[in-house]
């Protein structure tokens, strides 16, 4: 009997915590201290990946649909800042799957 009651306490304690990081996990996803943290990932691939320097206004994550949104997407390469930049986009959607 007293078996039982150690694993129950033992799920239960678990089913707890697994609990408590999920909506962990959620709040942090949503937050603007994460969105900034994204930002400047995606931006720092960028530039490792083209050499210019890439720019997001704003960054939109919809977890359920797993889906992103990237709005003011500026792309400059080795032109001077007065001419166009080599790729500006006003919003860009990615699904993921």
């Amino acid at each position: 009997m007293k078996f039982k009651r150690i694993i129950a306490w033992t799920a239960g304690i678990i089913l707890s915590l697994v609990s408590i990081l999920f909506v962990a996990g959620y709040f942090v996803l949503r937050s603007e201290g994460f969105r900034h943290y994204v930002l400047a990932k995606i931006e720092q691939q960028g530039h490792e990946a083209t050499g210019g320097k890439v720019h997001i206004d704003k960054f939109d994550f919809q977890l359920s649909a797993l889906t992103a949104h990237a709005y003011g997407l500026t792309i400059r390469g080795t032109e001077p800042p007065s001419e166009q930049p080599l790729l500006a986009v006003d919003q860009l959607t990615v699904h993921l799957k």
